[in-house]
């Protein structure tokens, strides 16, 4: 019963299953058997990050380098959870905190790059990228990151080859099979993207965006009976989920709002159902939902995808084209309208 170690163990396979509950109750328990665990609060730290418990996590990574100054997972994990809120500087600050412990982390490379991407600094994202690579070639992660990278500059082609190399190691990967997905449908290539997109939730039936895709390419096949199912699948899930540091975001915006007394207008992603938004809140009383959904699908029901979208970066969506922002603008505009000024 003193075994601390088996808690950490439990915890770790409670959070690969997604049970967060009993990951965090795990963890406490093998804090209070041997509270100088560094490895404890570290992986408890990782179990806040994915339930939003955004200042938990900063404070259990900040214990874990208390204890263990050396455990440059832990600065790469600051690193991870800054980038996400935005603090940029406090991001690099501790990625370069981890590579002064390790030189060689393939890890910390890694998130640099993400952090270039997010400054808009393409080159320097490649050399962070192909950096990782060159210090660890086993990691199909930075090769997802450089297909991402070549197919958001226009170079299908190489981002084909980097996905492709990512799969040769990870045949499991069902990132790796969306985004390739993504890069034959954009190009065309509509069996070979179907079946990217299958595999995708074949190896994971938890991967909305790929559900999404199938739904997307079965409506432009006319099979809106597949179409339909696809879509319940998608949505399911996303009521189940929902991306922690999106859902910190929006309750965070809620608090600022209320505080100053302004309405808050919440936008749900063209093709959406607009459930999983609503249910970030538990007070939705005095909120605008504005719903995408229906407005989009009989838009590109009536026309093309095409029409409305310039890509599919969401599975089922994309970034709009001219006349899929003034859709969305229109719709954003007439939900105001209608539920503040009554018009």
């Amino acid at each position: 019963p003193r075994e601390y170690m088996a808690y950490i163990e439990l915890g770790l396979l409670y959070r690969e299953q997604g049970k967060l509950s009993l990951a965090e109750e795990s963890l406490q328990k093998a804090l209070k058997i041997n509270p100088d665990s560094d490895e404890a609060y570290f992986e408890l730290g990782r179990v806040y990050r994915e339930e939003g418990k955004f200042s938990s996590t900063k404070q259990m990574f900040q214990k874990a380098l208390k204890i263990n100054p050396r455990e440059y997972m832990a600065y790469i994990e600051l690193g991870l959870l800054y980038r996400e809120q935005g603090k940029l500087s406090l991001a690099e600050e501790s990625l370069q905190k981890a590579l002064k412990i390790n030189p060689d982390s393939d890890e910390a490379y890694l998130t640099l790059g993400w952090l270039c991407l997010k400054k808009g600094d393409f080159p320097g994202a490649e050399k962070m990228f192909r950096k990782s690579v060159e210090l660890n070639p086993r990691n199909e992660r930075a090769y997802i990151a450089l297909g991402r990278l070549n197919r958001d500059s226009g170079r299908s082609n190489e981002a084909e080859s980097f996905y492709n190399k990512a799969l040769k190691i990870n045949p499991d990967s069902d990132e790796a099979y969306f985004e390739l997905g993504r890069v034959y449908r954009e190009r065309d290539r509509i069996i070979e993207a179907q079946r990217c997109f299958r595999k995708a939730v074949e190896i994971n039936a938890n991967n909305d965006q790929a559900w999404g895709a199938l739904a997307n390419m079965s409506r432009e096949d006319n099979n809106y009976g597949l179409m339909r199912g696809y879509y319940t699948k998608a949505n399911q899930i996303r009521i189940n989920y929902y991306n922690s540091v999106t859902v910190d975001n929006y309750q965070r915006l809620k608090r600022i709002l209320d505080k100053r007394k302004i309405k808050f207008v919440c936008v749900q992603y063209p093709m959406r159902s607009i459930e999983p938004l609503k249910m970030i809140f538990p007070v939705k009383e005095g909120i605008i939902f504005v719903d995408n959904e229906r407005i989009f699908k009989e838009a590109v029901n009536k026309g093309t995808y095409s029409d409305y979208f310039g890509d599919m970066f969401g599975g089922d969506f994309g970034h709009c084209t001219p006349r899929g922002y003034k859709l969305l603008a229109d719709n954003i505009a007439n939900s105001i309208l209608k539920e503040v000024f009554n018009q």
